[in-house]
């Protein structure tokens, strides 16, 4: 499944490589999992196993895109886990001022043949130079925010924007964001379900991915006991 995390005023990252342009296109799927250790019995080939029969649900492929099942022992071993899913998620893509490159984590370099214009031909439905961030988002899908207030929904496995966007980010849309959608300007989400959303004017506000709504209590300033670090490195803005 592709991931997206958005960077401040400079460049959006998308990982990792599930697109047409690339020869063979398929959605991969990664059950990575204790197949070796003392946890093994309550998940190990079971889990993976549950997936293969999930998918054959689907017939092995969404919207007519092929599913393959992959799966890896991470030993019950942080760095293990962290250096399989790096494999997995090669390649990244960087997207910016209207043009992406593709980069390969093994080759550690910038693919030949880029960078390419961000056009209907490469991420159908987006539009070009008007990207402000991108978030992965629920069900498969990536958020890109654009300059103009509004956004685009984006459907990983078709490789296609959904149909009747962009959208206007109100209240009904993004609960919490829309007077902020002038000032958005990179985001990213962790892995406790929530998504982090940066302003122009050096403020954040913390968006609850289940609950579809901005946390309560924000925009907060980013300053040392929000985000150490990053306040000085923005320039103290």
């Amino acid at each position: 499944m592709r991931r997206v995390a958005g960077f401040l005023c400079a460049f959006l990252l998308v990982v990792p490589a599930a697109r047409a342009e690339i020869s063979g296109a398929k959605v991969k799927i990664g059950v990575l999992t204790d197949l070796s250790g003392p946890y093994e019995a309550g998940a190990g080939m079971g889990s993976v196993e549950a997936a293969k029969i999930a998918a054959e649900e689907f017939g092995y492929k969404i919207n007519g895109v092929p599913i393959e099942i992959i799966s890896a022992d991470h030993q019950n071993k942080p760095d293990i886990g962290a250096s399989i899913a790096r494999r997995w998620f090669d390649p990244y893509f960087f997207l910016s001022n209207g043009q992406y490159v593709r980069y390969s984590i093994q080759q550690d370099k910038i693919d030949p043949g880029y960078p390419k214009p961000i056009d209907d031909a490469t991420w159908p439905g987006c539009y070009s130079g008007a990207l402000a961030s991108a978030l992965n988002w629920k069900d498969g899908k990536i958020e890109f925010f654009l300059t103009n207030g509004q956004y685009i929904r984006y459907d990983v496995a078709n490789d296609h924007a959904d149909r009747d966007y962009p959208k206007d980010i109100t209240q009904d849309t993004w609960p919490g964001l829309e007077n902020y959608k002038s000032l958005l300007a990179g985001a990213f989400n962790r892995e406790n379900g929530k998504a982090y959303i940066f302003l122009k004017d050096g403020r954040y506000i913390r968006y609850d991915i289940n609950a579809d709504r901005a946390d309560a209590g924000y925009p907060k300033a980013i300053d040392e006991q929000t985000w150490p670090g990053m306040n000085s490195a923005l320039g103290g803005r």
